[in-house]
């Protein structure tokens, strides 16, 4: 009974976008695109077939950003990444979103730099479907060779440049609590899940 009860107070806590992400799987995000949709700007996969889009959720005042094929048919994939800093329906909404495709349109990294410690995320896309890859945990790996300081006061991955299909360049930043910026390069190699400099 205890844990039901923090269950439900962890979630009336919770913002209503990561509430509402809890539930989102690509089915429902199919459900919503006639109508509900806008592709984000600049995120379009080399092939032309995938890119971000912007999704309403019906029964919510939520958007999710999302992996869909550009005929809106179909979501691959749904992203943790909030789709638009501020309201998508204002006139020209900002996006805090760097979204990379790998240049054979099989994976896309997306950072979303509108959060304090933001995190990147690796999407592996086929034909039918996307899933998310796991990655190593690239600050705490840097923080525990001692190139990031242990507690910032913001931090940041962004991703760089694709070396090829499966190994990404990744900027890793943090700022201290005295001011100070750190930067560091690290590559990635999606396919294995391994990071080295």
């Amino acid at each position: 009974m205890r844990l039901l009860i923090v269950a439900t107070a962890f979630l009336l806590t919770m913002p209503s976008l990561a509430r509402a992400q809890l539930s989102v799987t690509p089915e429902r995000v199919t459900r919503n695109l006639p109508g509900h949709s806008i592709e984000i700007p600049n995120t379009r996969s080399p092939d032309g077939k995938l890119a971000l889009f912007s999704v309403y959720l019906e029964g919510t005042t939520a958007a999710v950003a999302a992996i869909v094929t550009t005929d809106r048919k179909r979501c691959l994939a749904v992203s943790s990444s909030l789709p638009y800093g501020s309201n998508v329906r204002d006139r020209k909404p900002k996006s805090y979103l760097t979204v990379l495709w790998s240049t054979n349109s099989t994976h896309v990294a997306i950072h979303d730099s509108s959060r304090k410690h933001s995190k990147l995320e690796v999407f592996a896309c086929g034909e039918s479907e996307g899933r998310q890859v796991e990655l190593p945990r690239l600050f705490k790996i840097m923080t525990a060779e001692g190139t990031m300081p242990p507690n910032p006061r913001s931090s940041g991955q962004e991703p760089l440049e694709w070396i090829d299909d499966k190994r990404l360049i990744v900027e890793v930043r943090a700022e201290t609590t005295s001011g100070d910026k750190v930067n560091k390069q690290i590559t990635l190699d999606v396919e294995k899940g391994t990071a080295n400099h």
